[in-house]
């Protein structure tokens, strides 16, 4: 409650800010180091633009989609329905945990080929094969607005805390 998180999933729980009873301390009290500020942002309003546009287009109707035929289910009350998840299955050879596939640290980044070694450590199912055009476009979108900055500033001691 003391953060700028709006939305926490947590388990088979996702809690809304909003919903939640009313805080007894304000925003940072408590914090050992109050350095807490509003974030500047480094995007440029075009990209901005852009992903609104891909979000509203395009990312609303494949997750509309693929909630009528049931292959995701989004819910903000807990319910106890079977989930999508699956167990964990460690990945062969074992080695491909900890290696990097050379299509996600390449450069030039070529989005399909950086979206199609992302995904080939997710699930496969329809949800992975419907979002994959618009993965492709969001990472080509990233490449297309670099940001105008990099952060090197330290971590402060209040995100420490957080956690």
């Amino acid at each position: 409650m003391r953060t700028e998180m709006s939305v926490l999933a947590l388990g088979n729980f996702i809690l809304l800010k909003e919903e939640q009873p009313e805080w007894p301390e304000g925003k940072g009290e408590g914090l050992e180091n109050e350095d807490v500020t509003k974030p500047e942002t480094s995007q440029s309003e075009p990209l901005e633009d852009d992903l609104r546009r891909a979000f509203h287009k395009e990312f609303l109707p494949i997750a509309n989609s693929l909630k009528s035929q049931g292959a995701i289910r989004i819910d903000t009350q807990y319910r106890k329905v079977p989930s999508l998840w699956v167990p964990h299955r460690p990945l062969k050879p074992a080695a491909r945990t900890f290696e990097t596939p050379k299509d996600l640290d390449s450069d030039p980044l070529d989005p399909t080929k950086f979206v199609n070694a992302m995904l080939s450590y997710w699930e496969p199912g329809p949800a992975t094969e419907a979002i994959r055009p618009l993965l492709v476009k969001l990472v080509a979108l990233g490449l297309k607005h670099p940001p105008v900055n990099v952060l090197e500033e330290e971590v402060s001691e209040s995100v420490y805390v957080m956690f």
